[in-house]
């Protein structure tokens, strides 16, 4: 029996293909894949990626036995790092779906892509976008998602930005280069997340004007706003959203308004 082992975290592209190869090579029938205990998504998680993955090659099998095997070179298994950071178009076919379904590794996207202070912003505006979502009976998972997400551009410098709006978006240049990231955002989630969800990318394109028009646009536009991390006393946000999203998000986008107009008299 020749076993591969590794800690597919996620499995690749590369290492399914590795798998393949090798059995060609080696003039084998089967090879069976064992998924290393150690990794950032639980042993369980890994495993029914794995399964997913092989399922279509009746002559690779998954073993969970103690039998270690022969290790994935280490060249393939850098890439899974590059994969849950960020490069989901490296996962293996198959996986993709599962791991946008289940929510796996969006934490450590946001962390590997943020700044530590902006990563912990994204963090209090998932749990209150989730908060947000419960309170009116939808998908709260997704409005987690949204929160975690809809910073990861936000460190990008202004000529990265502008680079790319000018190629998809070039009306979207006449804003303040602090607004872009919400353009630069759903592109760059599409492209390396490969994540087509039209309700998150929407919520994010719309989270720092306010102009959105869907339920979960306002979700997290309000999230976004009176995330605790803040700072202020946001429970008449709170009451007001908890009667209806749009009233909460039109009452945040107005008191943004009054805020910035107030600060730029100072500065007159």
């Amino acid at each position: 029996m020749r076993i591969l082992h590794c800690t597919f975290d996620p499995i690749t592209q590369k290492e399914l293909e590795y798998c393949l190869q090798y059995r060609k090579v080696n003039g084998i029938k089967d090879v069976f894949i064992r998924v290393d205990r150690n990794g950032v998504l639980p042993y369980q998680k890994r495993l029914k990626l794995v399964e997913r993955c092989i399922r279509p090659y009746r002559h690779i099998h998954l073993y969970t036995g103690n039998i270690c095997g022969e290790e994935i070179p280490v060249s393939l298994k850098n890439e899974e790092e590059l994969a849950r950071n960020g490069c989901f178009y490296l996962c293996a076919r198959g996986s993709k779906a599962l791991i946008h379904q289940n929510g796996y590794y969006y934490e450590n996207i946001a962390k590997a892509l943020c700044k530590p202070r902006r990563y912990e912003h994204s963090v209090s505006v998932a749990k209150t976008a989730y908060q947000l979502a419960k309170m009116h009976h939808l998908d709260a998972e997704s409005a987690y998602r949204m929160g975690l997400l809809h910073d990861i551009t936000k460190k990008w410098d202004d000529e990265k930005g502008k680079e790319l709006l000018a190629i998809y978006y070039p009306e979207g240049l006449q804003y303040d280069p602090k607004v872009w990231h919400s353009f630069t955002a759903p592109f760059f989630i599409q492209k390396y997340l490969c994540l087509h969800d039209h309700q998150t990318l929407n919520a994010i394109w719309h989270h720092t004007l306010g102009d959105g028009k869907s339920d979960y646009d306002a979700i997290l536009y309000i999230a976004d706003k009176i995330e605790p991390l803040r700072g202020y006393d946001a429970s008449k946000e709170w009451e007001v959203s908890r009667i209806s999203l749009q009233k909460g998000a039109r009452y945040v986008l107005q008191k943004a308004k009054a805020y910035i107009l107030k600060t730029e008299g100072k500065n007159v």
